[in-house]
């Protein structure tokens, strides 16, 4: 054993008198009052500690001087050199921290309990607060709330913890209420919130996808808003229909707050400026009053901004610009909008849609120019609008050679008679296609404007001249393959079924646009209640919404035994979207346009899958992908998985995409080297087989170190040798990260069928 020297005993007696010091220095009340204050507020000045401490800055300033000389002398306050103001110190902190154990314990010694707050103070228990929240919160009756009060009392008596939290005693009284069966008042009661292991997952989600901070607090205030518009938004049986997985409400964290798409009026904003910015006077200034826009709208708008007819709209500002000026303006304008190269954290979901000629509805419209002035009529510059088309397609084959071009996506809308066109600005747009996969192609469809992942709505759905162009207001999904598993192969069943899914689609979109209409009452949506010209630019009354037909392919398949793509089905198709139309057209909509179609969305395709596998079986449900990460068809109807030829695929999809009226975008997956020209001939067969809204979709890979792109699934780049690429493709509509694809479509690359185009 050790002995003690000399220099031991002192060290421990010097110990000894400085933790008396110490507790002698906070032996007063109002010393550990101060102690208290500081170790819960930070820094305050002399003045402001001694009024939360209830003392006379006259009378009392004397003791208090002392009892702060008492603190500093002991080391458990400080003064801070600038501020001059008083904080607690590491020491001091440790000291409140045993105070409040040593209080806790001796209250529950005595039969007493004690709470500790989110404001870092202990309270004790008083029941008479459990029962105003009940009433206050959750409507409850003031009895029935006194009752449930008194028995969380008893019980927190009888567990005889050594603290509790205000947490802790709002899961015991759920506890309570859902024993007895009082589940209308624990919605209204449950505190919303993520448990500490889905925070630590997200952080480990976030890494492995090389995400920044910034989406973790975005995801967990996406899943905690989520919570609060299922639990306290929406009518039971709606939520129960989503949780259980007879249809998806997409985005449900966004139900009550704001619109899924919106289309902006591009004539508006260069008439009359965005909010608080004057009308452009250059090409310049109005591609930064767009980009402008974009961002005010991005926390206004769920999914999707999109500014349709944009170089018909900018051609006037062309008039005196150079072409060399107009290049650098555009891609000034594309890169600020794209991906940063190096983080899989994607922009937000931004499109332009691009005119091949003036269309014939803006000929005769008063075309605006600098400063918001009118200046003729859009026909006169038909040929700006073409200078501008080109040029932007030609920005685009410049970009992608050294990023590839995630955002904006790109919609160009030719007639049929634009497809024969042979080279000009056209062949420019097949070789962004056959190197980039980009753009969308929407054909003779010059009344409609598009969303990049199928969404089509009517161009001036709006009338007033200083109103957005249209809006899309959210979408659900119907779940079909659960539709036919509880048909039992009765077509009558099956039809029913999805007809009354379908009425509870259209309720929750109506819902949608009146929790979205007091949103705009109350002033959350800025940008949207914003009134150019005394005109209100946005309207839920002139809005459209949408009803996805998921797992179309499997519904068949399970239903007759025989694939989609056998003939015979398309009867069973047809009688399905007639159905979900009927059931549209006897539900009250109050003016909402209800639009049936195929829409993508990758969370509600691997979501109902599981679901489904988890409520009826492997052996019962029909699906793609694996038993471990199961996923249903959403877009196109046809799984791209499917080895069915070329021809017969594209015959297929334009046959559906008429009876949906075009909502829909068919990705056509083509090899790595494919000619434009051969893309060119293939685009007109697909228009004539139906299909007006398609893109061309393949792999492409992408080196961060020297910024070399080529098309494929490369393991190392071919310019530097770097093992480091960054690989993405076409997912629902949009091109991403392969990390940013859901597992289940991702493991089931291997099996995407592309055909050869030449």
């Amino acid at each position: 054993m050790r002995s003690y020297d000399g220099r031991d005993f002192f060290l421990q007696r010097s110990y000894e008198r400085l933790s008396s010091e110490v507790l002698d220095a906070a032996s007063a009340p109002v010393r550990l009052q101060v102690l208290k204050l500081l170790s819960s507020k930070g820094p305050l000045p002399y003045t402001e500690i001694m009024y939360a401490s209830k003392l006379d800055p006259v009378r009392d300033a004397g003791k208090f001087v002392y009892h702060l000389k008492t603190l500093r002398k002991a080391g458990l306050v400080n003064v801070e050199k600038g501020t001059k103001k008083y904080g607690i110190t590491e020491l001091g902190k440790v000291l409140v921290e045993f105070s409040r154990d040593l209080e806790e314990y001796l209250a529950v010694k005595r039969g007493r309990l004690f709470v500790r707050t989110s404001r870092m103070t202990i309270e004790e228990f008083d029941r008479t607060r459990i029962a105003s929240s009940l009433v206050k919160e959750a409507g409850m009756p003031q009895s029935l709330a006194n009752e449930i009060a008194t028995e969380a009392e008893e019980r927190l008596l009888k567990i005889s913890t050594s603290y509790l939290t205000a947490p802790l005693i709002r899961e015991l009284v759920n506890t309570i209420l859902v024993e007895r069966k009082l589940d209308e008042y624990r919605h209204k009661l449950t505190r919303l919130g993520l448990p500490v292991n889905d925070v630590t997952m997200l952080l480990k989600e976030a890494s492995a996808r090389r995400l920044d901070p910034g989406w973790v607090e975005r995801s967990a205030g996406t899943a905690v808003t989520e919570e609060y518009v299922l639990l306290n938004s929406l009518p039971r049986d709606l939520v129960d229909a989503h949780l259980s997985g007879q249809i998806h409400l997409d985005q449900p964290d966004s139900w009550m707050l704001k619109p899924s798409k919106f289309f902006h009026n591009i004539r508006v904003i260069l008439q009359h400026g965005s909010p608080g910015t004057p009308a452009p006077h250059s090409l310049e200034f109005a591609i930064a009053t767009i980009l402008k826009l974009v961002r005010t709208g991005d926390g206004q708008v769920a999914r999707e901004q999109i500014f349709d007819s944009l170089n018909v709209f900018l051609a006037p500002f062309l008039r005196d610009a150079s072409t060399q000026r107009v290049r650098e303006a555009v891609t000034i304008f594309l890169n600020a909008l794209n991906w940063d190269g190096f983080s899989n954290l994607i922009p937000p979901r931004f499109t332009i849609g691009l005119d091949r000629r003036v269309p014939e509805r803006l000929k005769d419209v008063r075309s605006i120019g600098p400063d918001g002035k009118q200046s003729g009529v859009y026909g006169d510059y038909q040929r700006e609008s073409e200078e501008l088309f080109r040029i932007i397609l030609e920005a685009l084959v410049e970009i992608s050679r050294t990023i590839p071009l995630v955002n904006p996506s790109v919609i160009v809308r030719l007639s049929k008679e634009d497809l024969n066109e042979k080279g000009g600005p056209l062949a420019v747009a097949y070789e962004n296609s056959s190197t980039n996969a980009i753009p969308n192609f929407l054909i003779d469809k010059e009344d409609f404007m598009a969303s990049s992942d199928g969404s089509i709505v009517p161009t001036g759905h709006n009338t007033s001249p200083t109103a957005g162009q249209g809006s899309v207001l959210g979408t659900v999904l119907i779940n079909l393959p659960r539709a036919a598993y509880e048909a039992a192969g009765r077509d009558e069943r099956l039809l029913q079924n999805i007809m009354r899914e379908t009425r509870h689609a259209v309720n929750g979109l109506d819902l949608r646009r009146q929790l979205i209409q007091e949103r705009l009452g109350e002033g959350l949506l800025p940008l949207l209640s914003w009134r150019p010209n005394g005109g209100a630019y946005f309207d839920p009354k002139g809005a459209s919404a949408e009803i996805g037909l998921l797992g179309l392919d499997e519904a068949i398949a399970h239903h007759t035994h025989s694939p989609l793509d056998e003939k015979d089905n398309l009867g069973l198709v047809k009688k399905i979207i007639e159905s979900a139309r009927k059931a549209v057209q006897e539900s009250e909509t109050h003016g909402l346009e209800v639009r049936i179609g195929l829409h993508g969305s990758p969370e509600a395709s691997a979501r109902l899958a599981r679901v489904d596998s988890e409520k009826y079986g492997f052996s019962t449900i029909a699906y793609q992908g694996s038993k471990r990460l199961p996923y249903y068809t959403d877009m196109p109807a046809l799984p791209a998985t499917r080895k069915i030829p070329l021809d017969k695929r594209i015959s297929i999809e334009g046959e559906i995409q008429r009876l949906l009226d075009g909502d829909g975008l068919l990705p056509l997956w083509i090899i790595e080297k494919t000619d434009p020209q051969g893309l060119a001939e293939l685009s007109r067969k697909i228009a004539e087989r139906g299909s007006s809204f398609f893109t061309y979709a393949k792999m492409i890979s992408y080196c961060p170190r020297c910024y070399n792109t080529t098309t494929g699934i490369g393991a190392r780049c071919q310019n530097c040798g770097s093992d480091h690429l960054v690989t993405l493709g076409r997912c629902s509509g949009r091109t991403l990260p392969l990390e940013m694809w859901p597992e289940a479509k991702r493991r089931d690359l291997d099996h995407l069928v592309q055909y050869d185009a030449s």
